[in-house]
């Protein structure tokens, strides 16, 4: 993918320096980017979609996204504390994830395979 096609390659302000002091928590509102250079380097295409579907680019109607008292541990506490132990797998290297009508498959790192009906990414 060339640099112009990226997000950190957009010419959006007059140096890279705004445009990775404004992109990189705007995209963080919708994806995990663990630093600024994998923020900088996603499409800019799927960026701005993403933005706009979500209501982001549309500042003078405000956001349509509520939040959580207690932010998102709140919710990801709620639901783990319902989910039997064996089910969960919390810190773990995943290394597939395949959805059938039966069901769906996850892969450990380590090799082994566990089936569930549903699965959640948090």
């Amino acid at each position: 993918m060339s640099q112009c096609n990226t997000i950190g390659g957009a010419r959006l302000s007059p140096s890279s320096h705004d445009t990775t002091d404004t992109s990189q928590p705007l995209i963080s509102i919708l994806w995990f980017v663990p630093d600024d250079h994998t923020a900088l380097s996603m499409p800019a295409n799927v960026v701005i979609a993403a933005l706009a579907d979500n209501g982001l680019l549309q500042w003078s109607k405000g956001s349509r996204w509520m939040t959580v008292q207690g932010g998102a541990k709140s919710y990801v506490d709620a639901i783990v504390g319902i989910i039997p132990r064996e089910n969960l797998h919390l810190n773990t290297d995943i290394v597939s994830i395949q959805s059938f009508e039966w069901g769906v498959k996850l892969v450990e790192a380590g090799g082994a395979e566990h089936i569930y009906d549903h699965v959640i990414l948090a």
